[in-house]
């Protein structure tokens, strides 16, 4: 939408200023066509910059970008520099795994396990993970139907000392 108004707007200019350099006089008579030209040919230049900008998108590491074309979603690309047209977005959706640990404490004090009790009355403590991995296939559903909070989890950007990147935490649960 950005690229769209700025590119209205280098129009606008590059015509306007077409007009006012055409219609200049200089000591040696009237510059005409030649400062049409240039001032167009400045503001093509201009835009031409303005598009390319808009048409570079670096996606992170385990990351895949959601190409969106003005706000519907239209595909995806992968890690790296991608090239899309310059009305397009890509939307970064992490795609690494998610490490999710109970927020419970056991009664021996041990976090993130879980009590419970055998049948000759035995006290067993668990501890349990939940590993989530979103399929590169399936990011563009997913972005559909749940949208961008799809785990709801806190995974840090970049990752706290000590812990590691694959490392999300269910938030106060």
């Amino acid at each position: 939408m950005v690229w769209i108004v700025l590119s209205s707007l280098l129009l606008i200019i590059g015509i306007g200023a077409g007009v006012v350099f055409a219609n200049a006089e200089t000591s040696s008579g009237k510059v005409g066509s030649k400062g049409f030209t240039a001032a167009f040919g400045v503001a093509a230049i201009l835009w031409l910059a303005v598009s390319f900008f808009f048409s570079v998108h670096i996606v992170d590491t385990r990351n895949v970008g959601v190409v969106k074309t003005l706000g519907s979603i239209t595909g995806q690309v992968g890690e790296g520099v991608q090239l899309t047209w310059p009305w397009q977005t890509v939307e970064e959706w992490h795609i690494r795994v998610q490490v999710i640990e109970p927020d419970t404490r056991c009664s021996n004090g041990t976090p993130a396990c879980m009590d419970a009790g055998s049948i000759d009355i035995q006290d067993v403590y668990i501890n349990g993970a939940l590993n989530i991995e979103v399929d590169t296939k399936d990011v563009q559903e997913l972005a559909r139907n749940v949208g961008q909070g799809y785990s709801g989890y806190d995974c840090p950007q970049p990752p706290l000392p000590g812990r590691e990147e694959s490392d999300c935490k269910l938030p106060g649960r």
